[in-house]
């Protein structure tokens, strides 16, 4: 599995898509809504998740400090669909994405399946010492993200 990023010109815009310092993490924000996914993987575990916030206002990607609640969620080892209906209700997990100028903080809860050890720690807030922050490198139109489940 796989994920893709439909860039827009800048006359059409459904949202803003940010782009990391870590390659695994990739987001995109539209109106009140904030959508991404985590992957990364090595030999013996898969750290991949989805999640998604809404604001009561649009939240500004990178703010002075600003925290909005998320649900995060997965799908099985071998999904019958990638539809939201279809996720493994198990890994429905909530938490906090926080930002500030310097980027982004994600706080789960628990933490999301086979995360622990792999790629970052979703355990922490930025108040804890070792967090895992994520540096915005760049803002871009998109129109979309997307689940690429094979190649065609």
């Amino acid at each position: 599995m796989g994920i893709a990023l439909s860039l827009a010109s800048p006359v059409v815009s459904a949202g803003i898509g940010v782009v990391f310092n870590n390659p695994f993490l990739v987001a995109i924000q539209s109106g009140n809504n904030l959508y991404g996914y985590y992957d990364s993987e090595n030999e013996r575990f898969s750290c991949v998740f989805f999640f998604y916030g809404k604001s009561n206002s649009p939240m500004p990607i990178s703010s002075n400090h600003s925290s909005i609640e998320i649900d995060t969620f997965g799908f099985g080892l071998d999904p019958k669909s990638y539809a939201y209906q279809g996720r493994s209700k198990y890994s429905d997990i909530p938490g906090t994405l926080f930002s500030d100028s310097n980027g982004w903080v994600i706080k789960t809860d628990s933490p999301p399946d086979a995360c622990n050890g792999i790629g970052a720690d979703f355990s922490k807030s930025p108040s804890d010492a070792n967090f895992s922050r994520y540096y915005i490198v760049e803002k871009l139109n998109a129109l979309e993200i997307g689940v690429v489940v094979r190649k065609h």
